[in-house]
């Protein structure tokens, strides 16, 4: 996982001089990214959000996990097969949080790609909230339902709810306190249609 300085990958807080307070943030990449990848197309973001954050004393401290999927270049959209190859796939640093079923239109893997979060998550020892790009944003959104309470899970489908648990425990049982989604989309599973999230969003 890439991160920001600030804080140490395990999650233990930095110096924060003259009083100022760490505010931890997730950053979720888009399909076929990852989260150095990610990293290095926001660095004006990060600026823009320290600088935006300063007058309040906070320090934010970004988190870049790397979804859990890994594609071939068969699965990026606009691919052309190239006659050279043999019909054998390269391997090449592109990554989703989840695959989707064209037949049937659900998420596969979708588990693993909380699981992955949750990692990230315990690692920095819980994040206040996140900031999602593409397929990042309605990640992002997801995870926000996720984090809202017990009372969502009887529409929960029983292949997530270990990786949920998960999650929740891996950011003390808190909510995030905000969630930013950029170019997201709305997430068709009829499985995945929670109620509305009631932390602050920026869309």
């Amino acid at each position: 996982m890439s991160t920001t300085a600030g804080s140490a990958p395990n999650g233990s807080a930095a110096k924060k001089p003259n009083g100022k307070k760490e505010i931890k943030i997730l950053m979720l990449h888009g399909y076929t990214q990852s989260g150095p990848l990610f990293r290095s197309k926001t660095r004006a973001l990060e600026k823009l959000i320290a600088k935006s954050l300063g007058p309040f004393n906070l320090v934010p401290t970004l988190f870049y996990p790397t979804g859990p999927s890994q594609l071939s270049p068969r699965d990026i959209p606009g691919f052309v097969p190239d006659e050279s190859a043999n019909g054998e796939d390269q391997e090449i640093d592109a990554w989703a949080w989840w695959r989707k079923d064209e037949s049937s239109g659900s998420y596969r893997f979708l588990d693993q790609g909380i699981s992955t979060v949750a990692d990230a998550v315990r690692e920095a020892g819980g994040v206040d909230g996140v900031v999602g790009f593409s397929q990042g944003g309605a990640f992002a959104a997801l995870l926000a339902a996720i984090l809202e309470g017990p009372h969502r899970d009887e529409k929960m489908p029983a292949d997530l709810k270990a990786s949920v648990q998960a999650l929740r425990e891996a950011n003390g049982g808190r909510p995030f306190k905000f969630a930013a989604i950029y170019s997201g989309f709305f997430a068709p599973p009829t499985e995945l249609a929670w109620a509305l999230v009631h932390c602050l969003r920026l869309r």
